[in-house]
C-alpha cells in the first residue's frame, strides 16, 4: 500500500534529516545515511528490524568501550556524557610528548602575539 509522500521524497528526506543530524552532532558517518536510505526505499522494513540495527550497533560500541579500556595508556570517552566531566585518563608517552608540544605551540602563538601588540602601539587608523 502505498501512502504519505511519493518514494523519492521519502528517500531525499531521509538522506537530508540523516546528514544534517548527523552534522549537528559533529559525526559523520556516510553508512549510518546509506541506512536510512535503505530503510526509507521499502516498505518492507519493520520496527523489528530497525531495533536489531540498534542492538548490533550498541552491542559493538559496549564491546569497544571495554575493549579500548583494557588498554593502558588508552581511555574512551575522555568526556562523560558531553558534560565536561573529565574521565581519568593514563597518559602513555606519545601522548605525553603530543601535549607538551601542543602546550609549547600555544605559548609560542600566545608571546608572539603579546610582543606584536607591544612594537604596534596605539595606532588608530
Amino acid at each position: 500500500a502505498e501512502y504519505g509522500l511519493p518514494l523519492i521524497w521519502k528517500q531525499a528526506l531521509a538522506v537530508a534529516f540523516g546528514v544534517s543530524g548527523q552534522a549537528f552532532i559533529g559525526i559523520l558517518h556516510p553508512p549510518a545515511t546509506g541506512l536510512s536510505l535503505a530503510f526509507a526505499s521499502s516498505d518492507k522494513w519493520s520496527w523489528g528490524t530497525m531495533l536489531s540495527v540498534m542492538a548490533a550497533d550498541t552491542f559493538m560500541v559496549v564491546f569497544a568501550i571495554c575493549y579500548i579500556n583494557l588498554a593502558e595508556k588508552k581511555q574512551y570517552p575522555l568526556y562523560w556524557l558531553g558534560l565536561g566531566w573529565r574521565a581519568n585518563v593514563r597518559m602513555g608517552k606519545v601522548q605525553k610528548s603530543a601535549q607538551k608540544s601542543a602546550n609549547n605551540a600555544i605559548r609560542r602563538a600566545s608571546s608572539i602575539n603579546n610582543s606584536s601588540n607591544k612594537k604596534g602601539g596605539d595606532e588608530s587608523v
